[in-house]
């Protein structure tokens, strides 16, 4: 009789231990002029199963009424987990961000990322894990996104110029900034599909725009001037580093232009503090020859060349 027992003990226990884990979630919206978070959706799944974002019935607050189409962008949206991909019961807070405060039917983002997401993990075992971190996933296994193309969705896309086909998607990785790397997208049946390796930071938006900005770093310290530095390595092949300061708070512009004037990319657009900011800059998609780039802040501008040889 005690053999019998012993062996269901056995069973149930490994029973148990082949339960996969659980995932408790919250998608938030973040209100780009308070910083408030607003959830719109809770719940849990298990790892190896998913999750559809169903914002039909979220009542979207007032003062995020001007980014409505661009968080119903990701309503039908199907977030899963591979089986495989943790070790551990999670909770995540995912949150839809760094949206502009500005008016209504602002879409001009001083990032080139059109749709942006912050995930932050909090391990049963691991403890927290901060978006600008890597929490990574056991070893070829992936999360997954998949983002139905709606006619609605497509007409947001006309409108910020952007083509389905045009579509890139950017990641973070922490100590690299923002890169292609462990990512992987396509775009079938009207559903743009992201393969995550991990959880940070990831985005998506015009694929010259993302290719072209990889990263911005921003110097903990206050300039005395406004000031744009050469360009290093120059000349480069095919990225160079681009280091410029604000002394005060103001609308920025940082744009390349090749020697017949022509704006051949737009690197920064939009309000940013007082700082010292470094941007790498990415040319693989031109030719070699000379070009300019030229900061602009409120009445000032400043010019600089530099040589791309390929």
């Amino acid at each position: 009789m005690k053999k019998y027992i012993l062996i269901l003990t056995l069973l149930l226990a490994s029973v148990m231990s082949a339960q996969p884990y659980t995932v408790n979630y919250q998608l938030n919206v973040v209100d780009p002029c308070t910083n408030s978070n607003y959830t719109a959706l809770t719940g849990q799944f298990n790892a190896g199963e998913s999750f559809t974002a169903d914002l039909t019935n979220w009542s979207i607050p007032n003062s995020l009424l001007p980014w409505e189409d661009l968080i119903k962008f990701f309503d039908g949206s199907v977030w899963s987990l591979d089986e495989c991909a943790i070790s551990e019961n999670l909770q995540l807070a995912i949150n839809i961000t760094k949206l502009n405060c500005g008016t209504e039917n602002d879409y001009d983002y001083d990032d080139p990322l059109f749709f942006y997401v912050e995930v932050a993990v909090i391990g049963q075992n691991s403890g927290v894990t901060p978006v600008d971190q890597d929490y990574m996933f056991n070893s070829g296994c992936f999360a997954t996104l998949d983002i139905p193309i709606t006619p609605e969705k497509i007409a947001l896309l006309t409108e910020l110029d952007i083509s389905i086909a045009d579509i890139a998607c950017a990641y973070y990785y922490a100590g690299s900034g923002w890169t292609s790397s462990g990512m992987s997208w396509t775009i079938e049946n009207n559903t743009l599909s992201l393969q995550l390796s991990h959880f940070s930071k990831f985005g998506g938006g015009k694929g010259t725009l993302v290719s072209s900005v990889e990263s911005e770093e921003v110097i903990n310290q206050i300039p005395s001037k406004f000031n744009l530095d050469q360009n290093y390595p120059n000349p480069f092949n095919p990225t160079t580093n681009i280091r410029y300061t604000l002394p005060t708070e103001g609308e920025v512009t940082l744009k390349v232009y090749n020697t017949l004037g022509v704006e051949v990319e737009t690197l920064v657009k939009g309000l940013k503090p007082a700082g010292t900011y470094e941007i790498k800059f990415n040319a693989d998609n031109m030719p070699s020859g000379i070009y300019f780039y030229e900061l602009r802040m409120n009445n000032n501008s400043l010019t600089r060349k530099m040589l791309l040889v390929k």
